[in-house]
């Protein structure tokens, strides 16, 4: 029992420091907005990594997402309510839950992988020490321009993909 209650209090502990952690990164991250002019080039160098290389990825799963949506729509109100009602139950299906979450996915998956590995090969390199010594905080250089260009992208994204997924139901239906 003891052990039991040693290893709940461990992984307790765990989590608090890292949320910590995850907290204090955001907190320094953020100190730095007023420095945005600074960081500018990157962010928009950044805003091109995670929106416009996705847009293709985005596109692919929000037609044919949609697509689905709409054939399966049609078969759930077969013989219920009429087909005219298809295309409104469809858009609210896209617009409320597909668009959102296939584009959050998109974007865990492709453009995380990318981040990740990108800043695991400058670690890896000693680039971040580089940065560090020359003085400059690596969370302002390498964090605050992915981070800010996620917050603006990601939701530019899902307006693609609830538009697209509603032509790809219109083309099915």
């Amino acid at each position: 029992m003891l052990k039991f209650l040693e290893e709940i209090g461990r992984r307790t502990l765990y989590f608090f420091s890292e949320a910590g952690s995850v907290f204090i990164m955001t907190w320094k991250t953020f100190k730095y907005f007023s420095e945005l002019w600074r960081t500018r080039y990157l962010i928009l160098e950044q805003m091109m990594e995670i929106g416009v290389r996705s847009l293709p990825l985005v596109i692919f799963v929000g037609v044919f997402a949609g697509a689905v949506a709409s054939v399966q729509t049609a078969y759930q109100l077969e013989g219920y309510i009429s087909f005219n009602y298809l295309g409104a139950a469809t858009s609210i299906a896209i617009f409320i839950e597909l668009g959102p979450v296939l584009t959050a996915l998109v974007a865990a998956g492709r453009v995380s992988a990318s981040i990740a590995a990108e800043l695991g090969t400058m670690k890896v390199t000693e680039q971040i020490d580089a940065l560090e010594a020359l003085a400059i905080d690596p969370l302002r250089y390498l964090a605050l321009p992915r981070i800010l260009s996620g917050f603006v992208m990601v939701p530019v994204l899902t307006i693609f993909a609830d538009f697209v997924g509603i032509m790809g139901a219109y083309v099915v239906a």
